[in-house]
């Protein structure tokens, strides 16, 4: 059984088999995570789901209510496959009906209105990042300290391919207030050192700042609906040439890049460009590589690829919509979560 409530890092759980015990350790930002044999990978995802499942319903009056009105027991819930199986898919109009707080476990929600102080710092309220998206209803997610390192851990696995000599100082171009912002404060847990942009720096100042601190990697979106602060922004402010002096890397997020921006980058000099797909939900899911397509992150998330009108996990080259299950989580219990976004599931194995 997984302690949902330990102070650690490095999580250590046991698996019975008809044969043996087998003892697992799990480090999220370890990239054999997608490497290792499929099966194995198989049986740490059906543990974590099964003991994430159980923790939502011991602690959540929402999926307590949810599976007592199906009929459902969380120890019928044993792995992946029963998750899909059993369990509706959760929407965002379901969260927000259920308000501010409907899917902290109840310690979260006595705590908010009371203290925290008699929570271990990992295991307290540590961030909390919210969105309206286009319907103008807040959508929230909070996070614990260890839920956030862990959650944050995969970007170690991100720049895996990348030769360290192309990323080692990252200017972070996302604003603070956005979870995009401080997810790429965590690239220091891939030996990056990161610098953000000044608060309210005009692109002119960041550019600046790219050559002051030597700056040879950057994140912040693509593209910007108002002017300002994108990578393409900061191309048509460069007069200096300081992107391409410099810049060998670029990381960006939010929504895809277009061509025509990839081949000015790459007329700069620019080697690496690497897409990175999260959410405020559940932080990073996904990261480009170098071969094309992006690495779904198992571990810290179940991303599935589902075909929404027969419920079915789409096959290989089958386009349909990610949902994803927040693994090993003590706050916001996001279980089959419809992110709301379409892709095409590719089932093979990367040359990287």
């Amino acid at each position: 059984m997984i302690n949902y409530l330990a102070n650690e890092t490095l999580l250590k759980s046991f698996i019975k088999t008809k044969k043996e015990v087998i003892q697992m350790e799990i480090n999220f930002a370890d990239p054999k995570l997608d490497r290792m044999d499929p099966e194995k990978r198989q049986r740490i995802l059906d543990l974590l789901v099964k003991e994430q499942v159980r923790y939502a319903y011991e602690t959540t009056e929402f999926y307590k209510n949810q599976f007592d009105s199906i009929g459902l027991k969380p120890e019928e819930v044993g792995s992946v496959k029963d998750l899909r199986e059993k369990l509706p898919i959760l929407t965002k109009e379901k969260i927000i009906s259920l308000g501010t707080y409907g899917l902290l476990p109840n310690r979260y929600k006595d705590v908010l209105h009371k203290s925290q102080r008699g929570l271990s710092l990992d295991s307290g309220i540590y961030k909390l990042f919210f969105t309206t998206g286009t319907t103008g209803e807040s959508i929230n997610g909070f996070y614990t300290k260890r839920d956030w390192e862990e959650c944050t851990d995969p970007v170690a696995r991100a720049v895996d391919y990348i030769s360290p000599l192309d990323y080692n100082i990252m200017f972070n171009g996302f604003h603070m207030g956005h979870i995009a912002g401080q997810g790429f404060l965590e690239f220091y847990k891939a030996g990056i050192i990161v610098i953000s942009r000044y608060f309210r720096a005009d692109d002119k100042m960041a550019l600046q700042q790219i050559k002051d601190y030597g700056c040879n990697a950057i994140a912040a979106p693509p593209h910007s609906p108002t002017k300002g602060g994108s990578i393409e922004d900061l191309v048509h402010a460069d007069t200096e040439n300081r992107i391409g002096d410099n810049i060998k890397t670029v990381f960006h997020a939010g929504f895809p890049m277009k061509d025509d921006l990839k081949e000015v980058l790459k007329e700069l000099g620019v080697k690496n460009m690497c897409s990175i797909y999260a959410s405020m939900e559940t932080a990073f899911i996904a990261a480009e590589c170098a071969n094309g397509g992006l690495h779904l992150f198992y571990g810290p998330n179940l991303p599935e690829v589902i075909d929404l009108k027969s419920g079915e996990h789409v096959t290989d080259g089958e386009r349909g919509r990610i949902i994803v299950t927040a693994l090993h989580r003590q706050a916001s219990q996001f279980i089959r979560y419809d992110l709301g976004d379409e892709v095409t599931f590719i089932d093979e194995p990367c040359k990287c």
